[in-house]
């Protein structure tokens, strides 16, 4: 398993085998970013809430162009789709799974993963 670790604005130095970069746009975290391998760009993130009847966000996502890692609002419910929808290159899920901040649902994240394939 590979730990990823994430940023906002600029990139810290704590112990991980990738890193998700976001940019810092009018004091927010970017929508898009970067996960990169050191300092290798392995994809790029699009990170936006999904919701299968938005073709804004298909297409935003199938331009993106490239290894894509498709983030935001993907849920066991809904990853399915949305895979079928964009073929990305990997799939991002944190709060979607998680019971309460930052204590994962192990059920959640076994059907998330079974849906996923």
């Amino acid at each position: 398993m590979l730990s990823v670790a994430v940023y906002v604005g600029e990139r810290g130095d704590a112990p991980s085998d990738l890193a998700q970069l976001y940019a810092r746009e009018d004091g927010h975290r970017a929508r898009d970013g970067v996960l990169l391998r050191g300092k290798e760009q392995v994809a790029r993130v699009v990170d936006r809430a999904w919701q299968q009847e938005d073709p804004e966000h298909i297409e935003r996502a199938r331009a993106a162009g490239g290894r894509i890692v498709l983030a935001g609002g993907l849920t066991p419910e809904n990853v399915g789709e949305a895979i079928e929808a964009v073929r990305p290159w990997a799939v991002d899920a944190s709060s979607s799974l998680e019971t309460e901040p930052g204590i994962k649902d192990h059920d959640r994240v076994r059907a998330f993963v079974a849906a996923a394939r």
